[in-house]
């Protein structure tokens, strides 16, 4: 997991502020409204590379820990099919829906990690090149 610290590096309090309001909010209106920063602020920080940037990696971080959760989800759900499948006299028509529904978006959280992670590397590998 990235270090939060890592990730705001170089900005300051107010931007680091305007970063969490943009994740937590549709608008960068709202984002303003709720950072008590102005948009004229947050939209010129948006032109900076460093904050394009944190904003960027605060968001991956954010998308990572939804995919722990529906992680723990997939787990769950497969335990849920084991004492479903143990239990003959169970009805279970609503649980086995669910949890196939819970481990077919486990599944597809597992793939888009690891694609992620694959597209990752090959920019490092890109970038590293190009400075050769």
């Amino acid at each position: 997991m990235t270090d939060n610290a890592e990730i705001f590096e170089g900005l300051t309090t107010e931007q680091t502020q305007a970063i969490i309001a943009l994740i937590n909010n549709k608008t960068i209106r709202e984002a303003s409204q709720e950072s008590g920063i102005a948009e004229s602020n947050i939209y010129r920080w948006l032109r900076q590379d460093n904050f394009k940037e944190a904003l960027s990696k605060s968001r991956k971080e954010v998308m990572r820990q939804a995919v722990t959760l529906a992680q723990k989800g997939f787990t769950d759900a497969f335990k849920t099919l084991e004492d479903i499948h143990q239990d003959k006299e169970a009805p279970t028509t609503a649980r086995v829906t669910a949890a196939r529904a819970i481990c077919e978006m486990g599944w597809k959280a597992y793939e888009q990690e690891e694609i992620i992670e694959r597209i990752e590397k090959l920019e490092e590998f890109i970038e590293k090149e190009g400075r050769k």
